[in-house]
């Protein structure tokens, strides 16, 4: 059999292979050796970097974006950007919070779907339409 050429993965792994091998021999710690291997995010970014993660992850750096980066450091950006529940947004929170809708439980929503569905129903019995607005007064002074 004749020998495989080398495909497109070993010319990415191998370089990461080599750099790790490199810090083992060179007697760094174990928790370097990881945490060099397992990090593609430059310690010190230029400023086209930093605006190419902004491009990518966002939509393109706003103005004060690039040093706000910088400040933080590229590594914690990112790590933002991958979870956004630690971001606080007082703005958006106010938008929210008057829509009842999103702190109401899926029965809830479900039961005041089914409520105004029977309602608008052309053969709705009269029996159906008085237990429906029982039901509604009393889901209103709870």
């Amino acid at each position: 059999m004749r020998p495989s050429k080398p495909t497109q993965s070993w010319r990415v792994i191998l370089p990461g292979v080599l750099c790790t091998l490199l810090l083992i021999g060179s007697g760094a710690p174990p928790s370097a050796v990881l945490a060099a291997a397992s990090s593609a995010v430059p310690r010190n970014p230029d400023d086209k970097t930093i605006a190419h993660v902004l491009n990518r992850l966002g939509f393109g750096p706003a103005p004060g974006d690039i040093e706000r980066v910088r400040t933080i450091g590229l590594d914690k950006y990112i790590d933002q950007q991958l979870r956004p529940e630690s971001l606080a947004d007082e703005r958006m929170t106010s938008r929210l919070a008057g829509f009842d809708t999103l702190t109401r439980s899926s029965r809830e929503l479900a039961d005041d779907y089914d409520a105004c569905r029977a309602v608008g129903r052309p053969n709705t019995s009269r029996r159906t339409i008085l237990a429906l607005a029982r039901y509604l007064e009393t889901r209103a002074d709870a």
